[in-house]
C-alpha cells in the first residue's frame, strides 16, 4: 500500500532585474550605512574584492535578496518578515550561489537561486520550497 504523506509542500518562485548603474556608487563604498543594513560581510567582502566588477556583483546579490523575498512570499502565502542582511548569497567552490537564511523561522524552507549579470543588469531567479 501507497503512503501518502500529508505534510503540505509549498513552491515559490521569484525573479528581479536591477541596473548596474543604481550600485556604482556603492561600489566606491560611499554609503557605509546601506552596505552594512543590506549585505552581510562576507558580501560586501567578496564584491569589493572583483575591483571594476563590485558594482555588477553588488547588483547582483541585491536582485537575489529581492528574488529571495518574492519566492519565500509565493511558497508561504503571506509577507515575509526579513531584513536583507538576513539573507546571505554565499559562493561556493564551484562558483555557484547558496542561499542562506540567517533567521530561525525559516529552517523549513530550502531556497534555489540562479545569477546573471553583465556591465549594464543584473537578474536573479529563485525558487523556494517548504517542507
Amino acid at each position: 500500500m501507497l503512503r501518502i504523506n500529508k505534510t503540505k509542500i509549498g513552491y515559490g518562485i521569484g525573479v528581479d532585474l536591477e541596473a548596474v548603474a543604481r550600485f556604482r556608487p556603492l561600489s566606491l563604498k560611499a554609503n557605509k550605512r546601506f552596505l552594512q543594513r543590506v549585505y552581510s560581510k562576507n558580501e560586501r567582502t567578496y564584491c569589493f574584492s572583483r575591483g571594476g566588477a563590485a558594482a555588477e556583483s553588488l547588483a547582483v546579490r541585491f536582485a537575489a535578496k529581492e528574488a529571495v523575498v518574492k519566492a519565500l512570499s509565493t511558497c508561504l502565502g503571506r509577507p515575509i518578515n526579513l531584513l536583507y542582511s538576513d539573507i546571505e548569497i554565499k559562493r561556493l567552490g564551484a562558483g555557484w550561489p547558496r542561499v542562506m537564511i540567517k533567521n530561525r523561522r525559516y529552517r523549513g524552507v530550502r531556497v534555489l537561486v540562479s545569477l546573471a549579470h553583465t556591465k549594464y543588469f543584473a537578474l536573479a531567479a529563485a525558487l523556494a520550497e517548504s517542507f
